[in-house]
């Protein structure tokens, strides 16, 4: 009520006042920067593990859900997102804004290097960084079918569809997640590998080499290699 009544009884006040305020509005609308992409620091770190094979149950198990319950102890966490794929687990960490990134991501590869030495030989060392909007994929496509079995369906993303969206200009990188690849189980015999006297490291290292690819070399016909 004070600022409308000296604002009546002194007009010539009020609008001094008043053009004083525009002008230092002008003055800080030409200082404040302006970019079409800020280098913005989000308050997330990102905590990526590879295991070949596995399951996608599997990889919540023996991966997602250890590394939620590790980084869940740390000091400024907000919450925890996690994605369970075949072969390979996602888990974001989202910590309060005062918390500074660097402190953030040093505080979970902490953590997770403590962690790791409790996983199996096979999955990999989980790799630790800091979110990066660059990496997010700018276009996501789901695939599904009432005629084509899964690994049917997977051969032909993988072979038709990513190969067509590679060849698109501006393009960087296709990555297929999900998808079902074929295998081949071999169940030994105990007993016929005692009586050849082999052992399954042998049966391994055979297959290995019948099942390498080699470079075969180049072959020129006109103008074409």
């Amino acid at each position: 009520m004070w600022l409308t009544r000296v604002s009546v009884q002194n007009p010539v006040f009020a609008a001094m006042m008043m053009f004083a305020l525009m002008v230092l509005g002008l003055f800080a609308y030409k200082d404040v920067g302006v970019e079409e992409f800020p280098n913005v620091e989000f308050p997330f770190v990102i905590v990526s593990t590879n295991y070949a094979g596995a399951s996608p149950e599997v990889v919540e198990s023996d991966v997602t859900r250890k590394v939620e319950d590790t980084v869940n102890t740390i000091s400024g966490v907000k919450r925890v997102i996690s994605t369970s794929y075949e072969g390979r687990s996602f888990v974001a960490i989202e910590f309060y804004l005062n918390v500074p990134v660097t402190v953030a991501v040093q505080d979970v590869r902490d953590k997770i290097a403590v962690l790791k030495t409790t996983f199996r030989d096979e999955i990999d060392d989980p790799i630790v960084e800091r979110y990066n909007p660059g990496s997010v994929p700018v276009l996501s496509l789901a695939f599904t079918s009432t005629t084509l079995p899964m690994r049917e369906l997977s051969t032909y993303i993988d072979q038709k569809v990513s190969k067509r969206l590679q060849t698109v200009s501006g393009v960087g990188k296709v990555e297929i997640l999900g998808a079902v690849k074929r295998e081949v189980r071999i169940n030994l015999k105990p007993q016929a590998l005692q009586a050849y006297r082999i052992g399954v490291d042998e049966v391994l290292r055979v297959l290995q080499l019948e099942n390498s690819e080699l470079p075969s070399g180049t072959i020129k016909s006109g103008n074409q290699e």
